[in-house]
């Protein structure tokens, strides 16, 4: 009877549900880490989170707005923080976004496909650059990787400039290099 009873709780032992494969998603919820350097500011290290992408483009022709089937939109927004200095409230992270990028490319996206970016958006919450998509882009963008619906993205000194200050005739513009990858889930 002993015997039984010892062999009964070494079992209840192993009955134990200790499939907790549920870990923590802090580490999972970035998107990558993209070096950013404003003008002649040290680059510093972002995070992405919430990083987009939707079939093909807009583009303005005269004053009529075109929805254009081909290429593709992405975006992204940036972060210093860290996914293990995030704090999970309602279900959602919160996390303080530095600036929203998005950007725009004209081109087919295919595995290891070269991208021409014709209009980029950087958005840190001023008025002064709010809906103001520059056109003069450089450097390199190509296609990392595409699984399932999400592709990733690696920018080579991708440079663009975006208005600082706005001023009427007078407005400052400050350029921003990005290297690093990112990758993107489709919009819902």
């Amino acid at each position: 009877m002993v015997a039984f009873l010892a062999t009964m709780s070494f079992a209840c032992i192993s009955c134990n549900d200790d499939d907790e494969t549920d870990q923590d998603n802090n580490t999972s919820i970035a998107r990558g880490v993209v070096n950013v350097q404003l003008g002649s500011a040290q680059g510093q290290s972002l995070y992405a989170y919430d990083a987009k992408w939707s079939a093909g483009h807009q583009e303005v022709h005269g004053t009529v707005l075109d929805n254009l089937p081909n290429g593709a939109t992405f975006t992204v927004d940036l972060s210093k923080q860290a996914p293990a200095e995030l704090q999970e409230v309602l279900g959602e992270y919160i996390y303080e976004i530095e600036a929203t990028w998005q950007f725009e490319t004209p081109d087919a996206v295919s595995d290891a496909a070269v991208l021409e970016i014709d209009k980029s958006h950087w958005n840190n919450g001023t008025f002064d650059n709010a809906g103001y998509f520059c056109t003069d882009c450089d450097g390199t963008v190509k296609v990392k990787s595409i699984k399932g619906k999400d592709i990733t993205l690696s920018f080579t000194n991708f440079k663009f400039d975006y208005i600082s200050r706005f001023q009427v005739g007078n407005s400052t513009f400050t350029d921003i290099v990005i290297n690093g990858d990112i990758t993107f889930s489709p919009e819902n």
